[in-house]
């Protein structure tokens, strides 16, 4: 059952309001954020197919089913808006790591022109220039403060809840194009259950800490329902990968926050286990939750083969359609574009291994409201890199990893220049309506403390 009236009216709204929001903010802080949005989400969508490439005709396919195009497009809106306000990133900082993830791209797409074509070699670059560019200078375009980095990460909550709700509508469709397999794992709007979880991970993250510390406290409803979803998805991937990311990140945003946390907690975890049941109840379908206790080796082979074809390939890879599986991000680029990637991949690493430390000594420079910030985004460092040991997103043009780690990546860098500059004050706001966003809350003043 395909319910395309619905799908296309809720496109038509999302388009309308979209359409006006981008219009208010072609020369506004906040503006690149509304195609990052658009990027965002349809990172998180892939071709729905069976396990045995049957195509499944869902209620998003025509969306799924353009995801790369409609990912070129929004880069392109987010583009036009980075060169209308260059002069915002005057003093500014930029992730190296981050830089190197850019340069990865720039190398991957110039292979392209040798495995591909010149035409799809010559796409390449133009889709990662209008693509990586936006994603790497988004925070620092965003953020004149430290507490500005809220817009930020609702606009990411935001894309939280409509991928949720998105994932309910094909839920009532045909609850069976989620799932996959005999132990129907939660796939959502993914192609597998490992790249679900990994989003879903980040998502949670997220999530959580806007839960413990977003002062707007109208919208914390809306958090804790959409974590316990989240939580609940997260779980019914039966992913070990996504899971274990998970972890890492609550880890970082609890870091300094448990007390709050373990009055939040119960809350978020009543609704997951509520949900799950009527879940269970609605489809009476078997979920593979006894793979997240499972200590079976599910990834050896997959190295095994990734690494024989880098050795068949070592100059130049296979190309990204003849790598044959992709779970290892440094295994996988040498498979696909031979050992000039794979050396990127490890210097990236390194890069990313001493940004990682320079931040945590840095953190002590930061007020407490400040460094639970850094934190969150270390935690999705640490995520990122964990996560990329088991999948091969590091190299991947269009996938909610890339998006996620280039902002967060971009926060990190914005916190250090305050460790090292000082906060700027309100000051630095261009006008009133500028002003309005940052606002703490309805009826709160310019220049108050976000966080507590």
């Amino acid at each position: 059952m395909s319910l395309t009236a619905p799908a296309m009216a809720f496109l038509g709204l999302i388009g309308l309001i979209w359409t006006a929001l981008y219009a208010m903010g072609l020369t506004k802080r906040w503006g690149i954020l509304v195609p990052i949005w658009v990027m965002f989400v349809v990172s998180a969508m892939s071709l729905p197919v069976d396990w045995s490439g049957r195509l499944l005709y869902t209620v998003w396919l025509p969306i799924q089913s353009r995801r790369s195009m409609i990912f070129f497009a929004a880069g392109i809106a987010a583009t036009v808006v980075l060169l209308l306000q260059l002069r915002r990133l005057s003093g500014k900082r930029v992730s190296p790591t981050a830089v190197m993830l850019v340069v990865m791209g720039y190398y991957a797409a110039l292979l392209r022109t040798y495995h591909d074509g010149v035409a799809q070699g010559a796409e390449s670059i133009v889709f990662a220039t209008v693509t990586l560019l936006p994603l790497l200078f988004a925070a620092a375009l965003t953020m004149d403060t430290p507490e500005q980095v809220r817009s930020v990460l609702r606009m990411m909550a935001l894309m939280s809840m409509v991928w949720v709700f998105m994932c309910v509508v094909q839920f009532f469709a045909n609850s069976g194009y989620l799932t996959t397999g005999n132990e129907s794992r939660f796939v959502g709007l993914m192609s597998n259950p490992q790249h679900a979880g990994a989003l879903l991970s980040f998502m949670a993250v997220t999530l959580l800490w806007l839960t413990l510390n977003d002062r707007w406290v109208v919208l914390r409803p809306f958090y804790i329902v959409t974590l316990g979803a989240v939580l609940l998805m997260l779980a019914w991937t039966g992913s070990r990968t996504g899971l274990g990311m998970a972890a890492i990140g609550f880890a970082a945003v609890l870091y300094t926050r448990m007390g709050k946390a373990i009055l939040f907690l119960p809350v978020i975890l009543a609704v997951a286990y509520y949900a799950f049941k009527a879940v269970l109840s609605l489809t009476g379908s078997r979920v593979g939750l006894e793979r997240l206790a499972s200590t079976d080796d599910t990834r050896s082979h997959a190295w095994a083969t990734l690494i024989r074809v880098g050795m068949d390939n070592p100059m130049l890879g296979a190309g990204i359609a003849d790598a044959e599986t992709s779970e290892n991000s440094w295994l996988y680029g040498f498979a696909a574009f031979g050992i000039g990637m794979l050396v990127l991949a490890i210097l990236m690493t390194i890069v990313g291994g001493v940004e990682f430390i320079k931040r945590v000594r840095q953190r002590s420079r930061l007020p407490l409201a400040h460094r639970r910030i850094l934190d969150l985004s270390l935690g999705v460092f640490a995520m990122y890199f964990a996560g990329a040991v088991l999948e091969g997103y590091m190299i991947s043009r269009v996938s909610p990893a890339l998006c996620f780690f280039m902002i967060y990546a971009g926060i990190a860098a914005s916190m250090a220049r305050f460790a090292t500059q000082g906060v700027p004050q309100a000051e630095y706001l261009d006008d009133a309506e500028e002003a309005d966003w940052a606002l703490d809350e309805p009826g709160g003043q310019v220049g108050e403390p976000a966080y507590a």
